[in-house]
């Protein structure tokens, strides 16, 4: 219903994963599932309702941090009729940038996908841009390479938590403030003299969204030069 809703105020919905971060109880709406009960309900009921209402809507299991990915993908894939319903898996940025698993995931399962569907630096507050915080800048570079990684281990994509936030990291109706790469200040309250404030994530995500199109294949390359590099000490790194 909720689709269908969607698509009549003009938003179409291309894909569902069955459930946000399975493995937490967390303070806010949460559901606890194994791989073997999602994808049991993804067969018996999920999938074959949305085959009947809304062919070409594409399913991702798991949807949580990126340390289980394997174990998931295994229990979700093991089961062919549920298989089958299944176009990937969604994971999250939380537990780390785990390639290794990305890599072992891609390997056991090579015809399904991998889709990272949420990251957000959500510690609980927004970080301004001023002379002395580095962690304006250390949010974004994080955000950055989880992007690279993430891609660079077979992900077909990447998706933002927020886009936008309140000064405060909200709207949440638990308080779960976070950062985004937009904080809007209607009222201009930062005295940043504008009512949106762009932060560096802002711009990280730029280099992404305009320069890796949809559609863009990432090329191989190896490294045959072998060279030897000097042993490198503290004193060799400058700020």
């Amino acid at each position: 219903r909720w689709i269908d809703a969607y698509k009549a105020h003009g938003i179409g919905v291309w894909g569902v994963t069955v459930q946000n971060e399975p493995e937490a109880t967390a303070g806010w709406e949460s559901m606890l599932y194994t791989p073997s009960f999602m994808a049991s309900f993804v067969k018996e009921h999920l999938g074959p309702v949305l085959k009947a209402d809304h062919p070409g809507i594409k399913i991702f299991g798991f949807d949580h941090n990126k340390d289980h990915v394997l174990e998931w993908a295994k229990g979700l894939y093991s089961d062919a009729e549920a298989a089958e319903y299944f176009d990937g898996v969604g994971v999250h940025w939380y537990g780390g940038l785990n390639t290794d698993k990305l890599e072992a995931t891609h390997k056991f399962a090579p015809d399904k996908s991998i889709l990272a569907t949420e990251a957000c630096n959500c510690v609980g507050n927004v970080v301004l841009q001023t002379a002395s915080v580095s962690s304006w800048w250390n949010r974004a570079e994080k955000l950055a390479l989880d992007i690279l990684e993430d891609l660079k281990f077979w992900a077909i994509g990447w998706i933002d938590w927020n886009l936008v936030v309140s000064t405060q990291g909200g709207p949440n109706h638990l308080k779960n403030f976070c950062d985004a790469n937009i904080i809007a200040d209607p009222n201009m309250t930062l005295g940043q003299d504008s009512a949106i404030v762009k932060q560096a994530s802002f711009y990280y995500m730029g280099h992404f969204s305009r320069y890796v199109p949809a559609g863009s294949v990432r090329v191989g390359l190896e490294n045959l030069v072998e060279t030897e590099v000097p042993p490198l000490s503290p004193a060799d790194v400058k700020n």
